[in-house]
């Protein structure tokens, strides 16, 4: 434990002074007595919840309340809150119902992951399948585990006039906007601008912070170990071979089944938000549409724990599918028959990303509404999509909407 709080104790969100902090005592001084015992509470907590066998969820939401804990103590510095080592821990403890059940998550746990799967708002599958929401666990641990007043009232919903309870929901708030959507939305650029009215800060030194906030947050991951890639062999079936000749000779051929035996990676959070920051700046650096695009399918494969990754653009007459970017052993200049894919990817419905056999996703991509291209993706055959993955997959889907609209 020791070590965890020193690592968070040296990032730049408690170590102002930026001083080299080597042992607990060192800490209170720099630091102060209070950061350090709420550091303590919070790192007790998280390794408890990360011990032993966990739902691939838990990482998900993890990462999560790292990078919103890093974002709410921002802004709670900004608008000089006392107390702004309890709004970290706070902010890292929202979900903290949500993390206990997928730390330990059976039975249930398919059950409510297919609701999630399917759309289902989580409060409401939360009642379908358990019979109460995740929130009433949280404020009962909270309580049992003597997690602090702010923790409490956080997840009572009350004291929202409150700044540090407001900087909370807030930390949570920026978190989810950053991490579904690329940094040059509309969505993010009015996020930005908010934020910046708020504080009374230049939006541009809003953005900087934001953009450390984050990177400080994914080092605190790492520190944690939180989703690191476990490597794993697919289990591949006779079916998800695909003909050399119809690669060779551009012939007609679903757009998923590759035969592959390389080791396909698992579900990385960190290595996500990486990738997908790492987009988003070459982007806006000016890079080629055709590296952006391989980044894309690579980040797909490397980072989401899917095999099988490829774009296909529609041809002109929108009756065929053609790779064009691949991230596995599918040639680019394949063509594929829609009538073999498992979704009508010409409704306009399909711009959501459908998820079909388990295993497969599949996002139609649309441009001033038509649609352009199908990103599609597939786990081992005997491995289910999870929500994460489904989530990851449609950021990509997203990135790749930005870069067909900003290159050439």
């Amino acid at each position: 434990m020791a070590v965890r709080i020193l690592q968070i104790a040296n990032s730049s969100l408690f170590n102002l002074q930026n001083r080299n902090i080597e042992t607990i005592n060192e800490a209170v001084v720099l630091v102060g007595f209070t950061a350090v015992r709420e550091l303590a509470i919070s790192v007790s907590v998280i390794e408890e919840l990360l011990k032993g066998d966990h739902h691939g969820q838990l990482g998900l939401i993890m990462a999560h309340a790292f990078h919103a804990a890093a974002q709410a103590k921002f802004l709670a510095q900004q608008q000089q809150v006392p107390g702004t080592e309890e709004v970290f821990v706070a902010a890292l403890l929202k979900q903290v119902g949500d993390m206990a059940f997928w730390a330990r998550a059976e039975r249930d746990a398919e059950q409510l992951q297919q609701r999630l799967l399917g759309g289902m708002p989580p409060h409401k599958a939360q009642r379908e399948v358990l019979g109460f929401e995740l929130d009433q666990l949280g404020r009962l641990l909270a309580e049992d585990w003597s997690l602090g007043d702010l923790v409490t009232a956080v997840l009572d919903g009350k004291h929202g006039d409150l700044l540090n309870v407001a900087s909370v929901v807030q930390g949570h708030d920026v978190a989810l906007t950053l991490e579904t959507h690329d940094w040059e939305s509309a969505e993010v650029e009015q996020l930005i601008t908010g934020i910046a009215d708020q504080l009374a800060m230049k939006a541009e030194d809003v953005r900087a912070c934001l953009h450390e906030n984050l990177s400080t947050a994914r080092e605190m991951i790492e520190h944690f170990g939180i989703n690191k890639p476990v490597p794993h062999r697919p289990v591949v079936s006779a079916a998800d071979e695909v003909s050399a000749e119809d690669s060779a000779e551009g012939g007609s051929g679903p757009i998923a089944p590759i035969h592959t035996t390389t080791y396909q990676p698992a579900y990385n959070a960190t290595a996500l938000l990486a990738v997908l920051q790492e987009i988003a700046e070459d982007l806006e650096g000016g890079a080629a549409r055709d590296e952006l695009m391989q980044q894309i399918v690579q980040g797909v494969a490397d980072t989401l724990g899917l095999a099988n990754v490829y774009f296909a653009l529609f041809t002109p007459d929108r009756k065929k599918l053609l790779i064009k970017y691949s991230a596995s052993e599918a040639r680019v200049g394949t063509q594929v028959d829609l009538s073999t894919l498992p979704v009508d990817v010409l409704d306009m419905q399909a711009t959501k990303v459908e998820v079909r056999d388990g295993n497969q996703l599949v996002v139609s991509v649309f441009l001033n509404g038509k649609p352009v291209g199908v990103l599609f993706a597939r786990a081992g055959s005997a491995t289910r999509v999870e929500a994460e993955q489904q989530q990851g997959f449609r950021q990509f889907a997203q990135q790749i909407g930005l870069v067909l609209m900003q290159t050439r």
